[in-house]
C-alpha cells in the first residue's frame, strides 16, 4: 500500500496554490502524480468525521508502509476523478455560476421595478 501526499483544491474559482499545506493520505489505488482525487478527511477521535469528503491533486507518491507507521496514517484516498481537465472543468462552472447570477440579479431588478411601478400607480 502506497502513501500520497495531496494539496486541496477549494471550491472552482480558487486555484491551488504552493503555499498549501501537503496533506498525507493512504493510497489504496493507482494513482499518478497531477491527478485529482477525492479523499476522506476528518479526525479520526469525533463522531462523523468519517463523513467527510474533499478533492485534491496528488503532488508527491510514497512507496511501502514505513511512512504509513511513522506519520501514523488514518484516512484514506476514495477514488480518482476521471476528468480529463479537472481545473479546465472547474472554470466552466465559474462561468456559468456568473451567468446564473447575472441572471438572478436581473431578475430581482425587474421585480423591484415592477413592485415600484405598482405602487407609483396606488
Amino acid at each position: 500500500m502506497n502513501a500520497v501526499k495531496v494539496r486541496f483544491r477549494n471550491g472552482t474559482n480558487k486555484k491551488i496554490r504552493l503555499t498549501q499545506p501537503l496533506i498525507t493520505f493512504i493510497c489504496p489505488i493507482e494513482v499518478e502524480v497531477g491527478e485529482y482525487v477525492v479523499v476522506e478527511t476528518g479526525q479520526p477521535h469525533k463522531k462523523h468525521s468519517d463523513e467527510n469528503f474533499r478533492v485534491g491533486r496528488v503532488e508527491e507518491i510514497f512507496e511501502g508502509t514505513e511512512l504509513i507507521k511513522k506519520e501514523r496514517l488514518y484516512h484514506f484516498v476514495l477514488s480518482k476523478i476521471d476528468v480529463d481537465d479537472f481545473d479546465r472543468q472547474c472554470r466552466k462552472i465559474s462561468i456559468l455560476k456568473y451567468k446564473i447570477r447575472a441572471k438572478y440579479r436581473e431578475a430581482k431588478k425587474q421585480k423591484i421595478e415592477s413592485m415600484k411601478s405598482t405602487a407609483d400607480k396606488d
